[in-house]
């Protein structure tokens, strides 16, 4: 199929163009889904490739289906168009650019060796906001890691006291009570040791994560993101951990 047009709208539907980059392939394959349910008003379609936006009511929905789908259609030169109207369902056209050359040789196995052995390991993962909580303790949990879950602070930092030990802590760092940084200060004071991982949508939070060391993961993320990440930190050696009580409390207090 020939490469879309940028004005083919129905009457009476709202079009979302999820990667509008221009079309260099002659030839492409599109997949097709559509339903026939409540469809979308034009607020929801401006949104619905944003990561972590969803109708869904709290805890039922990550937000990042769509996301994702974008993601790889723009990975492989593709677009993904959207087309809705309240009461008249949904259509979703995923455009991909038709193979021409020799299939490329897959990756061996023994690359992603570390994330197929995340299933050994006791994660707890902190967050307050329950959807980006819920995801990422599915994804770890598809994995097979034992997968702990504190929507606060202090509700983590008592799993911790009661769970010891634990491989890893993947942590908020905008969060009520304290922040993650703080968080971690007082987690490493029960298991010195502990692997962390920080996770913000921050941009000034790279500075406190590069002063005290400490591995960032920046939302909106991917799976494969969130998987590599943390088998980055889970298999390769750490280099002098340290508590640093005195210099991370003084920047989770100023944060």
């Amino acid at each position: 199929m020939a490469a879309p047009c940028s004005s083919g709208q129905k009457t009476g539907a709202l079009r979302a163009a999820g990667c509008r980059q221009s079309f260099h392939c002659a030839n492409y394959v599109v997949v097709s889904v559509s339903d026939t349910g409540t469809g979308m008003n034009r607020k929801t379609l401006q949104r619905v490739f944003e990561p972590f936006f969803t109708t869904k009511e709290v805890g039922r929905g990550s937000g990042l289906g769509l996301s994702i789908v974008h993601g790889f259609a723009a990975q492989s030169g593709g677009s993904v168009h959207i087309t809705s109207a309240p009461g008249k369902g949904t259509r979703v056209d995923l455009w991909l650019p038709a193979a021409e050359a020799e299939p490329i040789k897959s990756v061996g196995i023994e690359s992603d060796r570390s994330i197929m052995e995340l299933g050994e390991m006791r994660i707890l993962v902190c967050d307050d906001d329950p959807d980006v909580l819920g995801f990422v303790g599915t994804v770890l949990r598809e994995d097979g890691c034992v997968v702990f879950e504190a929507d606060t602070p202090l509700a983590a930092l008592e799993i911790i006291e009661t769970e010891l030990p634990f491989d890893l802590l993947l942590v908020d760092y905008a969060m009520p009570e304290m922040n993650g940084v703080a968080v971690i200060d007082r987690a490493r004071a029960l298991q010195q040791r502990l692997k962390v991982l920080l996770m913000s949508g921050h941009a000034d939070v790279l500075d406190v994560s590069d002063v005290l060391g400490i591995p960032l993961l920046a939302k909106p993320f991917k799976v494969t993101e969130l998987r590599r990440r943390i088998a980055d930190i889970l298999f390769i050696p750490p280099v002098g951990i340290t508590s640093s009580h005195s210099t991370s409390r003084q920047l989770a207090v100023s944060q």
